[in-house]
């Protein structure tokens, strides 16, 4: 079952990333919901998992929230942070 890691508001709205441990990949996997929007952390067409962390869940929850204008100079901004 997918656990609460974490919550945060962007642009007036909730944001809740959720961890479940994947005993077939023997690895964390990452879920996200907007409000009562959930967007699951399944798997992908080549079977890998869609959120592996949360930094990547995050960013894809925020990318359905701002304009991609406004996101794509938040992603530099954050990833420029993640790096110093």
């Amino acid at each position: 079952m997918d656990k609460i890691h974490s919550e945060t508001i962007v642009s007036g709205r909730k944001v809740t990333i959720y961890k479940f441990y994947d005993e077939d990949f023997s690895a964390d996997r990452y879920s996200y919901s907007i409000g009562t929007n959930h967007h699951s952390g399944g798997y992908g067409h080549n079977n890998e998992i869609i959120y592996p962390n949360e930094t990547i869940a995050l960013l894809d929850a925020i990318s359905h929230i701002l304009d991609k204008k406004d996101f794509l100079v938040f992603k530099r901004q954050y990833l420029i942070e993640s790096i110093l």
